[in-house]
């Protein structure tokens, strides 16, 4: 199904190219190569991620800190707790730059065109700044938000920083309309929108259907609503029924995904071009977890079948070796000798071939997971199925299944959506069916020493969140499950969080000089009052 909503990217994106780009000395108000269709593609495009980005801020920070995957090398700081300036502002330079900036651009030209003839155009760039922003405050906590993007608007070049709470919630007093607030307004129009009018060239995501923005809105909301349920139990409720109510992803068919293709470098899947362009199986250095590898193998009795699916072992020519009993994954934070160590009490040399060393470990499937022409997955529906399953057990949401019901629906989902990456390694439904029999009900499964129903549902969402640092990342410092990932963090010396999880990553130290005044109103935010790694965010579980 997703090869029918393929779109050609290349001849749309070229003007983009040569007028935004902030490199390049032009105005991009005034260019006559661009469109609102090419500005809405380009900030779609970039939303969604390329390998510079992808590579620094997702894998190397949020998939190593939550343990999905681990690496070879000291190199990759996320392994380590430790700082890299350019991996951790690379999130923020991409986001702000290319994406939250030009989408306030084309929103103020169509207000100023008329709000009524344009809303639903302006309801779907509402749904992106929702997903841009929330993002953003997730991963580095306050940040320019109410008054970002304003500089050609409003000429205002020095933005404020909000607090999270306020970025969420609102704060009338400031003038902050908070994100779930407008979630609420495009849901209004794209409920029910009174023409056709809307983006279609541009829209990567859904070619002009705004049905599917409405559901991608409405998810949004349920996200977001329990991203708050522990510090804001009553807004949670308002927004989780209200999302429930107006229809949220439930089939793999209406998810949220980016396609790639082979026309372009620059439109290949960004994570395979970290794994394929920069020296292959032997430049890309990461592995998995075996915090991931163990939880695939032992979350029952049977082992999960998505091992196979997702995990391969590889040597430098990249031959393949299939015997998933053999696959192992990496312990996050080792030094270099104790990975060499490791691999050969393991015995990879018999296992394998002689002399794979760390090479033996798990890492991504070439063939199935993270090839050029791998969708970027948004949002799924395993990932409702297991929000819905939290409200109900929280008791934040009437009218909805059973939690056990939605917990084992997600898990189905998630098996299914394998399909999307490589349909001819698609997991046969009998398997997925076979495994699910061996899935406790929700609570009482008792294996990796699980704590609970809400313990046993995030850790089959993070299962399925996988290569999604950004929502792993921010999904358990909400809860601190997984369990099996808060057991393992990493004691390492050099680590700048006190041996945890970190509870954000540092603002880009250039905004010291940039923009002085509104970092330091982000900083008077944050729990420790520096910009480092120890303060908890505001809808956090207390940690540091």
């Amino acid at each position: 199904m997703r090869l029918l909503r393929r779109i050609t990217l290349l001849p749309l994106l070229v003007g983009v190219y040569s007028c935004v780009n902030p490199e390049i000395n032009v105005d991009p108000n005034k260019s006559t190569n661009m469109t609102h269709e090419n500005v809405m593609a380009y900030a779609i495009l970039h939303g969604v991620g390329d390998d510079y980005d992808i590579w620094r801020g997702n894998l190397i920070y949020g998939e190593q800190f939550i343990q999905h995957l681990s690496s070879t090398s000291k190199s990759w700081a996320g392994n380590y707790y430790t700082y890299n300036e350019e991996y951790m502002s690379a999130f923020w330079e991409r986001i702000y730059r290319e994406c939250t900036n030009n989408l306030e651009i084309i929103s103020s030209e169509l207000k100023g065109d008329g709000v009524d003839k344009n809303a639903n155009k302006l309801a779907v760039i509402q749904v992106l700044q929702v997903w841009n922003y929330h993002r953003l405050a997730d991963f580095y906590g306050p940040i320019p938000y109410s008054e970002a993007g304003k500089a050609e608007t409003a000429q205002n070049f020095t933005p404020r920083y909000d607090d999270v709470k306020d970025i969420y919630l609102g704060n009338e007093e400031k003038g902050i309309v908070g994100l779930l607030t407008q979630l609420e307004q495009a849901q209004k129009v794209l409920s029910n929108p009174g023409t056709d009018e809307t983006f279609i060239e541009g829209d990567l995501f859904f070619t002009g259907e705004l049905s599917r923005w409405n559901l991608f809105c409405n998810s949004l909301m349920l996200r977001l609503a329990l991203r708050v349920s522990d510090k804001a139990p009553d807004v949670a409720r308002k927004y989780i029924q209200k999302a429930f109510d107006g229809g949220v992803i439930m089939e793999n068919s209406d998810n949220v995904f980016l396609n790639h293709t082979t026309d372009n470098s620059r439109y290949m899947n960004p994570v395979a071009r970290v794994f394929f362009n920069y020296g292959g199986v032997s430049g890309h250095l990461f592995r998995y977890s075996d915090t991931f590898i163990n939880t695939l193998k032992n979350y029952t009795d049977e082992v999960d079948p998505r091992l196979a699916f997702l995990a391969g072992v590889y040597n430098p020519d990249e031959k393949y070796f299939e015997d998933t009993q053999n696959y192992y994954g990496l312990p996050n934070g080792l030094e270099t000798n104790e990975m060499t160590d490791l691999s050969e009490e393991l015995d990879f040399d018999d296992k394998f071939e002689e002399g794979i060393g760390v090479y033996g470990f798990a890492q991504p499937h070439r063939k199935n997971l993270v090839h050029y022409t791998a969708p970027t997955i948004v949002f799924h529906a395993a990932e409702s199925k297991f929000l819905l399953a939290e409200a109900v057990l929280k008791g934040l949401l009437s009218n909805g299944k059973d939690a056990n019901t939605y917990y084992r629906e997600g898990i189905k989902k998630g098996m299914e959506l394998m399909e999307d990456y490589n349909p001819e390694a698609a997991i046969p439904n009998s398997m997925i069916d076979n495994y699910l029999s061996h899935v406790p009900d929700l609570g009482t499964n008792s294996s990796m020493g699980l704590e609970g129903s809400l313990d046993e549902i995030q850790t089959q969402k993070w299962i399925s969140l996988l290569l999604n640092g950004y929502e792993s990342y921010a999904e358990w410092r909400r809860t601190h499950y997984p369990s099996i990932v808060t057991k393992n963090q990493v004691k390492h010396p050099d680590n700048r969080s006190n041996g945890k999880i970190p509870g954000r990553v540092m603002y880009p130290s250039r905004e010291q000089g940039t923009n002085a005044k509104g970092y330091q109103s982000g900083i008077q935010y944050l729990e420790s009052g520096e910009n480092d790694f120890v303060s908890d965010l505001w809808w956090a579980k207390d940690h540091h």
